[in-house]
C-alpha cells in the first residue's frame, strides 16, 4: 500500500472503472477495491455544434457553485465548440458519469488536490449533479488512473499485480439497470432477512481484497470464489436478471467459471472469473 498520490498526465481519454469488491457491503463500512480499465473510455472534443452550450447549460451552473472549478473556462471552450464523446456504457456500473467527472477535473479544476479525501470530496460534489450524492469512487479511480481502497474513513491507493486479475472478465447482461432503486430494495428487503449471510460476505469480501492485492491467498482460485458466488447468488437472487443467472448457475455447476455481482447488480455488468480457457458466452477483458 503507499499513501501518497501522482498526478496522472493523462489530457486525453478518461477510461471506465471496475468494482472488484464490496458490493452493497460498503452501506455498513466494509472495504472495497476498484480498479481503473480502458475497456471503454470518453474524452473531450472541439467541434462545431451550435447545441454545444444548450446541451451543457445545466451542467455548467452546476460547476458555477463549486469554486474550485474554473465554471468561465468551461463556457468559454462550450462557445468553442467542446463535447464530450464516450462508449462507456450507461447504467452498467461502470463510472460512465464518473470518467466524465474526472475529465472535467484534469482540465477545469483551479488546483489539482492532493490530498486524497479532499479529492475524493470534490469529485463527488461534482458527480453529484448526476445522481444527486456521489461517494466520488467512481471518477477518484478513473481520474487517478490507480486501483483504490476504500473503507470507514479510509481513502487509499494499492498495487494489484496483474496476474491477479488475469483469470477475471466482464460479462455484458444486456440490461441497463439504476442503482439508487436498487440500493433500497436491498435495506428494505434484502438486508433485514440475511444477516448471518451478509456477515458471511463480509469475511469473504476481506479475503478477496487480500488475494487481489497478494495473490497469494490459498485456494483463492476455488473454494473462496465458488463459495462467495455460491452466496452471492443465495443472497441477492431476486435482483439478478434471469440471463445471468441461467449462466450463474451454470458455472456453479461445472465448476468451468464463477459468476459475482459487479456493482448494484439488476443487468449492467457481472465479473466472471473462469478456469478453463474458453467461456460458453462472450465476455471482455478488462
Amino acid at each position: 500500500m503507499r499513501q501518497e498520490m501522482q498526478i496522472p498526465s493523462n489530457n486525453g481519454d478518461f477510461g471506465c472503472k471496475v468494482l472488484l469488491t464490496g458490493e452493497y457491503l460498503v452501506i455498513d463500512g466494509a472495504p472495497s477495491l476498484a480498479i481503473p480499465s480502458g475497456v471503454f473510455s470518453g474524452g473531450w472534443i472541439f467541434e462545431t455544434s451550435e447545441r454545444s452550450e444548450e446541451k451543457w447549460g445545466n451542467f455548467a451552473t452546476h460547476l458555477q457553485s463549486l469554486p474550485f472549478i474554473d465554471a468561465e473556462l468551461f463556457y468559454e471552450d462550450l462557445k468553442g465548440g467542446l463535447d464530450y464523446h464516450s462508449n462507456i456504457p450507461i447504467g452498467y456500473g461502470l463510472g460512465s458519469s464518473g470518467a466524465l467527472v474526472a475529465g472535467i477535473y484534469r482540465r477545469y479544476a483551479r488546483h489539482l488536490q492532493h490530498d486524497l479525501k479532499l479529492l475524493k470530496q470534490e469529485l463527488a460534489q461534482i458527480e453529484s449533479f448526476f445522481h444527486g450524492s456521489s461517494s466520488g469512487i467512481d471518477p477518484l479511480v478513473i481520474y487517478l488512473n490507480e486501483p483504490v481502497l476504500t473503507g470507514v474513513e479510509r481513502v487509499e491507493t494499492v498495487n494489484i499485480p496483474s496476474r491477479a486479475t488475469e483469470n477475471w472478465s466482464l460479462f455484458d447482461s444486456g440490461i441497463s439497470r439504476s442503482t439508487s432503486p436498487l440500493v433500497a430494495y436491498f435495506k428494505k428487503q434484502i438486508k433485514p432477512h440475511n444477516t448471518l449471510s451478509l456477515e458471511q460476505l463480509m469475511d469473504l469480501n476481506q479475503e478477496l481484497i487480500h488475494g487481489f492485492m497478494t495473490h497469494q491467498t490459498s485456494d483463492f482460485d476455488t473454494v473462496l470464489i465458488k463459495k462467495l458466488s455460491q452466496l452471492q447468488l443465495d443472497v441477492f437472487d431476486d435482483i439478478i436478471d434471469e440471463k445471468t443467472k441461467f449462466w450463474w448457475k451454470n458455472g456453479l455447476k461445472t465448476d468451468d467459471y464463477y459468476f459475482k455481482l459487479c456493482g448494484a447488480g439488476g443487468g449492467g455488468m457481472y465479473l466472471v472469473y473462469q478456469n478453463v480457457k474458453l467461456l460458453p458466452f462472450p465476455s471482455l477483458r478488462f
